[in-house]
């Protein structure tokens, strides 16, 4: 509410970045000491926990997590608004876990530009990641710019800001080329 009287105008969504959860899930988190782990949270748990800030917060709130092979399931029982993914680090095998997060009306935020490294040559290549996973869940191509928001693959905390402007850039030229063309090839 303070965020929303403070910028007139602004669309305010919560985020929660869990990159740990797939490690929380299995029973991987380290102890302090480094000797043990700490034990698996069971997934009932672990929904319940993040359903407290997804249905309480009265904005639009959605789950981030750019670990491998992410629990696309659990993230889907939230009853969060968006689930945000790195897509180079998501397996083929999780296709129909992602299409059913789509069918239950939450929307794909899919990281695909990459934050390290150089940019692919053109917005096209750049934009293929994601008409290959449209292709693959077989929904026609004019709906992809609806269902998906482009993003970075995962995090800037480390890059420059010319950087960050430039993988911001491709992500929102990424963005309207789907909607523009999302069958160019």
């Amino acid at each position: 509410a303070e965020v929303a009287r403070r910028v007139p105008g602004a669309t305010v969504v919560v985020q929660l970045d869990e990159p740990s959860l797939p490690a929380v899930l299995l029973g991987r988190i380290p102890t302090a000491s480094g000797f043990g782990v700490i034990r698996e949270v069971p997934e009932p748990d672990a929904e319940a926990g993040l359903r407290l800030v997804t249905g309480r917060v009265g904005v639009p709130a959605g789950v981030h997590c750019c670990a491998a092979e992410p629990p696309l399931t659990v993230l889907g029982r939230v009853g969060a608004a968006f689930v945000s993914i790195d897509a180079g680090l998501v397996h083929r095998r999780q296709d129909d876990e992602i299409g059913e997060l789509l069918e239950a009306g939450t929307h794909l935020l899919l990281g695909i530009v990459p934050t390290s490294g150089d940019l692919p040559r053109t917005v096209s290549e750049s934009a293929d990641p994601a008409r290959l996973l449209w292709r693959r869940l077989s929904y026609p191509a004019e709906t992809l710019a609806s269902r998906v928001t482009v993003t970075p693959a995962c995090g800037l905390a480390g890059a420059s800001p010319d950087q960050a402007v430039a993988v911001l850039t491709r992500a929102r030229e990424v963005g309207r080329a789907l909607a523009e063309a999302p069958e160019d090839t």
